[in-house]
């Protein structure tokens, strides 16, 4: 495959001594074998082994290589944040470490950003080991909530440098990069590729990370809705609540005309606060529209 775009591959490291070396032999390979050319930007992301040192030996042998040192452990998004600013290459690519996805699969990213995509994911086909169950689950949830048709949300990435500038991201976002991307109109495709058992090293996964990843998926689905229909999402909200408020407050005023007395009773404040909540949600749900049609006069 001979093209003139170069490519950026974007490497976040955190302890993989014993990785990179096979891995950046690897990159060296198909960079000769696929035609393609560009650089590898290895993000050593607080490593408390000799990743660093590795690094700088290995910049020796492969000119490609850039290298970027977090003297703290930023994260994976962090991490490609930095990697990208100093990228120069045309298309990127994300890329873990960790040896489970070999560069031979590059190839097929690249050709499918080359065919007019603008972002396209791996689909891993292999083994997850432990992870298999929550990888399933976590991306039935995001295709049923987000309306996107891709098998796998979280693995290896090529997309066009626009996207990473267009899109806002926080802290562990980069799983959903995909949706983002697909939410702000950008033509998202994917490819099978291999995933392998991990080499050398440990993974980073653990079940410490699954509550911060619920809580992460609710807040981007909460941008995304806001995002694109904020009157459906708040006026629905707002409705349902003044709809529920005013038959208490209905029911209350009939027991009042059949001379009971409601004044005490919680369920009059209620009420109230129910109509008063409904109407907030409505206001800023128009809110909302009014800064959604203003941006895009902009």
């Amino acid at each position: 495959m001979s093209n003139n775009k170069s490519i950026s591959i974007i490497i976040p490291a955190y302890n993989e001594e014993e990785n990179l070396p096979v891995l950046l032999q690897k990159i060296d390979e198909m960079f000769r074998q696929s035609g393609l050319h560009g650089e590898a930007v290895v993000i050593n992301d607080g490593s408390t082994d000799d990743t660093q040192v590795i690094l700088d030996g290995l910049k020796n042998k492969f000119v490609f290589l850039k290298t970027i040192e977090h003297t703290v452990n930023s994260g994976v998004t962090a991490s490609l944040e930095n990697g990208i600013s100093r990228a120069t290459g045309d298309i990127l690519i994300y890329y873990p470490a960790d040896l489970q996805y070999l560069p031979e699969d590059i190839p097929k990213l690249v050709k499918k950003i080359n065919d007019g995509c603008d972002i396209v994911t791996g689909w891993r086909q292999g083994k997850y080991g432990g992870k298999a169950f929550v990888s399933k689950i976590y991306n039935f949830i995001s295709r049923l909530f987000f309306k996107i048709s891709v098998h796998d949300l979280n693995s290896v990435k090529a997309f066009k440098k626009e996207i990473f500038s267009n899109i806002s991201f926080q802290k562990d976002w980069h799983r959903y990069m995909v949706v983002l991307a697909a939410a702000k109109g950008y033509k998202v495709a994917e490819v099978r590729i291999t995933l392998y058992p991990r080499m050398y090293g440990k993974s980073k996964f653990g079940p410490q990370r699954v509550l911060p990843a619920f809580w992460d998926f609710v807040v981007v689905l909460f941008v995304i809705k806001f995002s694109q229909k904020p009157m459906r999402l708040f006026g629905n909200l707002g409705l349902i609540s003044f709809i529920i408020g005013l038959g208490l407050l209905i029911y209350l005023s009939i027991l009042h005309w059949l001379g009971e007395k409601i004044g005490d009773r919680p369920l009059l404040l209620i009420s109230i606060l129910l109509i008063f909540v409904g109407i907030q949600f409505i206001a800023i749900g128009l809110l909302g529209e009014l800064i959604n049609q203003n941006s895009r006069k902009k």
